[in-house]
Formats: C-alpha cells, sequence, structure tokens
C-alpha cells in the first residue's frame, strides 16, 4: 500500500500543479515569491549560523563571493540588486515565471513540478547552459506550502502515521536529488525547514532529526534548530568532497528504494 500510496500522492500533486499554472495560482500555497508577503529567509535559516541575530544573506554571499545559488520551490527573493555582483548564478524553482525574462543575465527561472521527478532533468540542463559544473554552493528550500501533506489524503482507511511516512518519504527523495545532483562538493550549504502536518507538527521530529544527525556523523554535517520564531524545525547540510555522493538514509524511512528516485 505504502508505494502505491506515494506514487498516488505524486500523481495528485503532478496533476494539482497542473491546474495551479492554467488558473494563475502558481505560488504553490506559500513559497518564496518576491511578490507576495514572505517570512524573510533570515527568519528561516539564521538559527543554523554563528552570530545568528546579525545573519543575513548579505554577509554569507559577500563573505563567499562567487556562488551559484538555488531556491527550491521559490525565486530566491533573498537575492537582491546589489548582490548579484557577489554571485555567479541565481537559479529559482517554481511552477510558473511570474517575473518574465529578467534582465539580470545571472538570474535563472526554472519552471519545474519538484513532485515531478522527471522534470529535475530541466534543472540539470539549466545547470548545463549555464556552465555550472560543480553545482550549487547554497541551496535554499522552503517547501511549506507544497506540503501541506495530511490533510489532502481523505482516504479514511488510511491512518495519519501512514499518510505522513509517505510524505517523509517523498520529501527525503527530493532531499536526495538535491544533495546528489544539485549540491556542489566544495562545502555546500543545503538550507531546508521541514514540513508540517496539518496540526502544525513537524513531519520529523527532534528525536528523529538527532537519529539522523548520529547517521550522518563524520560523513556529512548536519545541523538542526527551529527558527527565529521557535515555529518550523529547520535543518543545514553541507557537503565536502569526501562526502558520500548519496545521503545515508533515516531508519524510519525503511530500505526500500525511494519511489521516483
Amino acid at each position: 500500500m505504502e508505494r502505491s500510496l506515494i506514487r498516488g500522492i505524486i500523481r495528485n500533486e503532478i496533476e494539482r500543479g497542473e491546474d495551479n499554472k492554467r488558473f494563475g495560482d502558481v505560488n504553490w500555497a506559500v513559497d518564496g515569491n518576491r511578490h507576495s508577503l514572505i517570512i524573510p529567509y533570515e527568519n528561516s535559516f539564521s538559527a543554523l549560523f554563528k552570530g545568528a541575530e546579525s545573519f543575513s544573506f548579505k554577509s554569507l554571499l559577500r563573505k563567499r563571493p562567487g556562488m551559484n545559488v538555488c531556491d527550491l520551490f521559490g525565486d530566491a527573493p533573498f537575492i537582491e540588486e546589489d548582490d548579484y555582483a557577489y554571485v555567479s548564478n541565481v537559479f529559482g524553482v517554481r511552477l510558473k515565471d511570474q517575473d518574465g525574462e529578467s534582465e539580470n543575465p545571472k538570474r535563472t527561472i526554472v519552471e519545474a513540478n519538484l513532485f515531478d521527478f522527471r522534470e529535475w532533468k530541466k534543472i540539470e540542463q539549466a545547470m548545463k547552459e549555464k556552465d555550472i559544473d560543480s553545482g550549487f554552493e547554497l541551496i535554499t528550500c522552503r517547501p511549506f506550502g507544497p506540503f501541506k501533506p495530511i490533510e489532502r489524503i481523505n482516504d479514511e482507511k488510511l491512518k495519519d502515521f501512514e499518510k505522513n511516512l509517505a510524505y517523509k518519504k517523498i520529501y527525503f527523495g527530493m532531499l536526495q536529488r538535491a544533495y546528489e545532483v544539485l549540491l556542489s562538493s566544495n562545502n555546500g550549504i543545503l538550507l531546508s525547514t521541514v514540513p508540517v502536518d496539518k496540526k502544525y507538527n513537524s513531519i520529523f521530529s527532534q528525536s528523529q532529526l538527532r537519529e539522523w544527525r548520529q547517521v550522518l556523523k563524520g560523513e556529512v554535517e548536519f545541523y538542526f534548530s527551529k527558527d527565529s520564531k521557535g515555529l518550523l524545525d529547520v535543518f543545514k547540510i553541507i557537503k565536502h568532497r569526501h562526502s558520500p555522493d548519496r545521503l545515508p538514509e533515516l531508519p524510519i524511512l525503511g530500505k526500500d528504494k525511494f519511489v521516483g528516485s
């Protein structure tokens, strides 16, 4: 049932994405869109950095100039016009490009539904066109809106933990692709918020995040915290040259190969 449930969720999300594009609702509910009122990305991720109170993406970009940056589920609204002098490329991955062709040649919006794993090829193709051979040094991911898991599954025969586990696997599959295919092994940083269920509980508990940190210990740097408002769980992964090609999986996810990977 689990594998068919995952396939069904993915199929529904692909169809929902097509409806969103047709009817103009292209925001994936609450994603990183420069035209909407959003929580600043600093509020989400500052707790993962030293000097959290004074952290800003501006300072990060200036401390490490020349990075390739990618925002999954958003259009990288934290990159402002004066930041482009400090980056090589900026990618945003959305259902639809609301801005049209950017005047800044360093900015690329990839129209792709991240629930459809075939569409990740669009990101890889855009990377080739921009000569991004070694991956992104910074990836951000705030899937709050796209992941409204349990409330969108109406099968009363399924228990909440079954639905929750299915979404855990889908989310981890996305992280795996971002880490394996997109993230640079030259100290590449992956920042993500953890999706929540309809009760606003993280789909990964704090104990499960601690367990994952233990699994990753010695191979991949892994830090987790609450965001600056104490609402969402957030984490940071740093990939080094000695890091494994794939993320070791959490024991709770089981040993089955992820559907769609």
